[in-house]
C-alpha cells in the first residue's frame, strides 16, 4: 500500500501495470534470456581460449558464482518489488542519479546486443543451415542460398523483420507475450536436449566418418593441432579457472526479472524460483551437452577445431566463424533433420532474447518516467492491455537503430569490455545489499523473511553482497586479461565510460529540468513508487 506521502508525491497512485507474471513466467523470462542455444558457442570459445580449461567445471564455478548474484537481486527485488530493478535498489538505498547511471548502461548494453542477435538471425542460423544443408544433402543449390544471407541488405531486413514481428505481441500484454515466449522456451531446450540425446547414442566411429566425409579438412587433422602446437594434452587447473569467465557469459541475464518486479505476483517465491531455477537448468544442460561433447568428439578434436578457428589457422575449413557444437553435431551425424533442429532452437533462442530484452527495457525506462527523469507521457499505460505502450515503443525504435547500426557500421566493437561494465554494475548492486540493512533499517526490518533473516546477527542480505562484491571484481579482472580481449584497446574503454558519463549527464539535465517546472523529484525518488 502507498503511503500518503506516496498519494501526494506521484502523479497517480497507481502505475498501471498488472501482476499477472507467474513463477513459471518468471523462470522463462530469466532462462530465456540467457539464451540457452548460445551454450554451444560459449562452451567452444572457452574450450578455444583457455586451453585445457574443462568447462564442465568451469561451468559448476559459474554457477556458484551466479548464486552470489542471484541472491543479491532475489532478495533486493523482494524488498522493493517495483519495475526497474536495479535502478530501483541503488537509487532508493545509494543515491538516484547512480540508480539511473548504472541501469542506463545495463539498459543500453541490452538493447545494443538486440541488434547482434538480429544480425545472427542470419549469419549465425540461416546462413550456416544452408550451407550445411548443402553439404549433407549434396545439393549446390541449398548451398547458395548461404550467401543471400551475408548480403547487409538482407541481414539488416530480415533483422528489423524479426524484431518487429515479434515485439509487436507486446502491445497486446503481457499473457500472449509470455504465450509466445513459452513456445520458445520449449523448443529451444528441447533442441539442446535433442543434442546431447543424438551425439550420446552415436558412436565416435560414426561421427569421425560422417565429419571426414563432409568436411574438407579431417578429424585427425583437427586432433593433431593440438600436439603440433604444444598445447596442453589434458585439463588443467589454471584455464579451467580462467575458462570459468566463459561460462559466466553463457549464464549471464538470470536477473532480467527484477526489471518487470511490478507485474510479478508472489515475488517472493516467484524471484527465487526465477533468478535460481533459470542458472541451474542452465548450468545442467550445459555441463550435461559438454560432457556428452568431450565423450564422443575427444578433447584433443574439439580443443583443435575451436583453436584453429580462433588462431585462424588455414586447417579451419568450415562455413561458420566459429566451430558451433550444434553445427559440428549435424556434420557429425550426417543429419538434415538435426541440423534443421537445432538452427531453429537457435532461432528461437534469438528470438527470445529480443522480445525479452525489450520487455525488460521498456519497464526500465517506464521506472526513470514514473521517477520524473522523463515526460509523464512515456508512463502512460494502456488500461486495456496493461502496456506502456509509449515507452515500448520508443525502446522499439532505438532497437531498430542499433539493428543499423550493428549491421552497417563497427558499433559492436566498442562494446567489448561490457563484461567490465557490467562488473561495475554488480558491485553497486552489492555494495547496496551490503548497506541495505543499515541505510534503510525500517524497509530492512519490515521486509519478508528471506530479507530481513540473520545468521549471527549479521544481516544474510549484506553477507550475500560480500561475496557478490568479491565474485564480480574476480569477474571484472579475467574478463581484463589478454587471453580474453586481446591486445587492450582503449577507445573502447574509453566508450565504455562515455556510457556511464552520459547516464549522469542525462539525470542531471533531466533533474534541472524538472526542479524548474516544479516536478517534486527529490521527494519522489525517495519513495518507493506505488504499484
Amino acid at each position: 500500500m502507498p503511503s500518503d506521502n506516496q498519494v501526494k508525491t506521484f502523479e497517480r497512485t497507481a502505475t498501471g501495470l498488472v501482476r499477472e507474471i507467474s513463477a513459471f513466467r518468471t523462470l522463462v523470462l530469466d532462462l530465456m534470456f540467457t539464451s540457452p542455444v548460445f551454450m554451444f558457442v560459449f562452451a567452444i570459445l572457452g574450450i578455444g581460449i583457455f586451453v585445457g580449461a574443462d568447462m564442465v567445471v568451469s561451468t559448476l564455478l559459474a554457477l556458484l558464482i551466479g548464486f552470489t548474484t542471484a541472491g543479491m537481486y532475489a532478495l533486493l527485488s523482494i524488498a522493493y518489488p517495483r519495475s526497474g530493478g536495479d535502478y530501483i535498489f541503488i537509487s532508493r538505498i545509494l543515491s538516484p542519479p547512480l540508480g539511473f547511471m548504472v541501469n542506463f548502461v545495463f539498459t543500453i548494453v541490452n538493447i545494443s546486443v538486440i541488434g547482434t542477435e538480429a544480425v545472427w538471425v542470419s549469419t549465425m542460423a540461416l546462413g550456416p543451415m544452408f550451407s550445411g544443408l548443402g553439404a549433407i544433402m549434396n545439393s549446390s543449390s541449398l548451398a547458395s542460398y548461404a550467401s543471400v544471407f551475408s548480403q547487409p541488405v538482407y541481414i539488416f531486413i530480415i533483422g528489423a523483420v524479426v524484431m518487429l514481428v515479434f515485439t509487436s505481441v507486446m502491445f497486446f500484454g503481457t499473457g500472449p507475450t509470455f504465450k509466445i515466449k513459452s513456445v520458445l522456451f520449449f523448443v529451444a531446450v528441447f533442441s539442446v536436449i535433442v543434442y546431447i540425446a543424438a551425439i550420446g547414442l552415436t558412436s565416435t566411429s560414426a561421427m569421425i566418418s560422417n565429419f571426414n566425409h563432409l568436411s574438407s579438412t579431417s578429424y585427425q587433422q583437427y586432433s593433431g593441432i593440438v600436439t603440433s602446437n604444444g598445447l596442453p594434452e589434458k585439463f588443467e587447473v589454471v584455464p579451467t579457472l580462467f575458462g570459468t569467465i566463459y561460462a559466466v557469459l553463457a549464464l549471464a541475464g538470470f536477473t532480467i526479472s527484477s526489471y518487470t518486479g511490478g507485474e510479478i505476483s508472489n515475488p517472493k517465491r516467484s524471484q527465487f524460483v526465477g533468478m535460481f531455477g533459470a542458472p541451474i537448468i542452465y548450468a545442467l544442460l550445459m555441463m550435461a551437452v559438454l560432457a556428452v561433447s568431450y565423450s564422443k568428439f575427444g578433447y584433443s578434436f574439439l580443443t583443435g577445431i575451436s583453436y584453429a578457428a580462433l588462431t585462424g589457422n588455414k586447417l579451419y575449413t568450415l562455413p561458420i566463424p566459429l566451430p558451433w557444437m550444434n553445427f559440428i553435431a549435424a556434420y557429425a551425424l550426417d543429419s538434415a533433420p538435426l541440423m534443421i533442429v537445432l538452427t531453429v532452437g537457435l532461432l528461437c533462442t534469438l528470438f527470445a532474447y529480443m522480445l525479452t530484452a525489450i520487455f525488460a527495457s521498456t519497464r526500465s525506462l517506464f521506472a526513470w518516467t514514473f521517477d520524473g527523469i522523463f515526460p509523464m507521457k512515456l508512463a502512460k499505460v494502456n488500461e486495456k492491455y496493461h502496456v506502456p505502450a509509449y515507452s515500448l515503443a520508443v525502446i522499439i525504435l532505438i532497437s531498430l537503430v542499433f539493428i543499423y547500426l550493428t549491421v552497417y557500421t563497427s558499433i559492436s566493437a566498442f562494446f567489448t569490455y561490457v563484461v567490465l561494465a557490467s562488473s561495475f554494475g554488480l558491485v553497486v548492486v552489492a555494495i547496496s545489499a551490503i548497506v541495505f540493512p543499515f541505510r534503510k533499517k525500517d524497509a530492512f526490518n519490515s521486509a519478508p523473511r528471506p530479507v530481513s533473516s540473520k545468521i549471527g546477527g549479521v544481516p544474510v542480505i549484506s553477507l550475500i553482497g560480500v561475496a557478490g562484491l568479491i565474485t564480480s571484481l574476480l569477474v571484472g579482472y579475467v574478463a581484463m586479461l589478454p587471453a580474453f580481449i586481446g591486445v587492450f584497446t582503449f577507445e573502447y574503454v574509453y566508450f565504455i565510460i562515455a556510457l556511464f558519463v552520459i547516464g549522469i549527464v542525462i539525470y542531471f539535465v533531466s533533474y534541472g529540468i524538472r526542479k524548474r517546472q516544479g516536478f517534486p523529484v527529490d521527494k519522489l525518488q525517495k519513495e518507493i513508487p506505488p504499484e
